[in-house]
């Protein structure tokens, strides 16, 4: 169905139609777990996205990659793609959105033994999820702290839990 859909949008010709459609696809081959294609798709539709000028599309679908290369771990690559996303969503003036990619960009170095950079960025996504009363996102931030602190301080990091759940609560 995805690609009678692309087929029809490419004739159409609005680059934003065959973006999303390949968004889907790309979100499709994840939830199968080919990387290789959801990266495949998630590119393609970057560059539909760019040519509609689409900037709000084009914020998400770089966090999409960026993502995608975190869960390949290759952090680096995937802070990059991040940090690109973070820029349009400042202009933007999305906060949630923000909020996500410094927590995602902090997660990176935490999985790569860096917990004072994870810790620096968690700090900022905090700040802009209290500023939207986003209790969800402000418990992730918690959450993610206290796992940078599991197994060296288990009281700190139970702290962090408690606090992640009265956010949850």
């Amino acid at each position: 169905h995805f690609q009678e859909a692309l087929t029809r949008f490419r004739k159409i010709g609005n680059p934003a139609f065959a973006s999303v459609t390949l968004s889907n696809m790309g979100w499709l081959a994840d939830k199968q777990g080919d990387r290789v294609r959801t990266l495949q798709r998630f590119q393609e539709a970057l560059k539909e996205s760019e040519a509609a000028q689409d900037t709000a599309s084009t914020a998400i679908l770089l966090y999409s990659i960026g993502t995608t290369y975190s869960k390949m771990k290759e952090y680096a690559r995937a802070r990059s793609f991040m940090q690109r996303s973070l820029e349009l969503e400042e202009q933007l003036g999305r906060t949630s959105k923000q909020a996500n990619c410094l927590l995602a960009m902090g997660n990176t170095w935490r999985s790569e033994g860096d917990p004072a950079k994870a810790q620096t960025l968690y700090a900022r996504a905090d700040q802009l999820f209290r500023s939207n009363r986003d209790h969800y996102g402000a418990g992730m931030v918690q959450e993610n702290s206290g796992d940078l602190f599991l197994d060296s301080d288990p009281k700190k990091a139970l702290s962090y839990y408690q606090r992640a759940l009265a956010h949850y609560d």
